[in-house]
């Protein structure tokens, strides 16, 4: 297919900026060089702007399927807006990501992006911005639990014994998750695997939170308020004890972030939310994304609805 056909040309712009991390500029010499075609640095901006409109109704319903999402993972991750920090936030499942850049990092940007009330289960940190959400309701990321047990180890003196038995309590939890996953499927199975594993950290928090080592002190003073939200995963279909598939999501976006010192106006931000949940969505599904680009300008140009980005559904086998 012809580069010169309906809507191959922004297509392309919009993938070699977005999917490819292309500065505007190394886009027009690509399409000088490689097509032949003359656009100027203007062009590639106007042809941004247009396809980050015909986005718009697809990363719509995107976000609004994510916030009806009975699992959901969030982090976030430093953005720029001419030169000033803001923050690039992430929520996803399995099959959807969506981004949102918003100038804080606070509770109300957190509610912004999905809603006052969320019903899912939440995959995170322990990041205050996601603080409010239930116990039962969410799920702490275990790796980073890890890391911080890591942390307490490096210190030395008395958190270091602390911080092997937190750390080893942390290990237990995941080869248990393994075996469930791999082996024996059975949810309930492990629950009780896990029980003396749950009564031991509780354990191990009361006598840190009770202890004379400040930072260990305030560590499990503070987890142990909402220490249930260790212990989700073994309750909730679907939900892990990590939060590794956001940070693997964010992974090209802070490279992106690092090569583009990030966007020179709002538009700019509307146009990094939309091409990446596009992208990485896409991607996640095991979708093309130059074929879902194309047919999306071509639509535009044609008047007609977008494609969307929600995984398709199969249908129910007949009897």
């Amino acid at each position: 297919m012809s580069l010169l056909q309906a809507g191959r040309a922004e297509a392309t712009a919009l993938y070699l900026v977005g999917a490819g991390r292309l500065w505007i500029r190394e886009t027009k010499r690509v399409f000088a060089d490689l097509f032949s075609l003359g656009v100027s640095t203007g062009g590639i901006c106007r042809i941004l702007a247009r396809g980050s409109a015909a986005l718009e109704p697809s990363y719509d319903a995107a976000l609004e399927a994510i916030r009806a999402a009975t699992v959901l993972h969030a982090d976030e991750t430093p953005w720029y807006l001419r030169g000033k920090l803001c923050w690039l936030w992430l929520a996803a499942t399995e099959r959807l990501r969506v981004f949102n850049v918003d100038a804080r990092r606070t509770i109300e940007a957190r509610e912004r992006f999905l809603g006052d009330v969320l019903l899912a289960v939440l995959v995170t940190d322990r990041y205050v911005a996601y603080a409010a959400q239930p116990a039962l309701r969410h799920q702490f990321c275990l790796a980073h639990l890890d890391r911080d047990g890591k942390a307490l180890i490096a210190r030395g003196d008395a958190a270091k014994p602390f911080g092997e038995r937190f750390r080893a309590l942390i290990a237990v939890a995941f080869k248990e998750y393994r075996e469930f996953q791999e082996d024996h499927h059975d949810r309930a199975l492990m629950r009780v695997r896990l029980r003396p594993t749950w009564a031991a950290m509780v354990a191990l928090l009361v006598e840190g939170a009770e202890g004379e080592h400040d930072r260990v002190a305030n560590f499990c003073a503070h987890l142990i308020q909402k220490a249930e939200s260790m212990w989700t995963f073994t309750e909730v279909p679907g939900c892990p004890p990590d939060n590794n598939l956001a940070e693997r999501s964010l992974r090209k976006p802070v490279q992106w972030r690092k090569v583009s010192l990030g966007s020179q106006s709002e538009s700019g931000c509307r146009f990094v939310e939309r091409i990446l949940t596009t992208v990485e969505t896409l991607r996640a599904q095991g979708r093309d994304v130059l074929d879902f680009l194309v047919e999306t300008t071509r639509a535009t140009t044609q008047s007609r609805a977008t494609p969307s980005l929600l995984p398709v559904t199969a249908s129910p086998a007949p009897g």
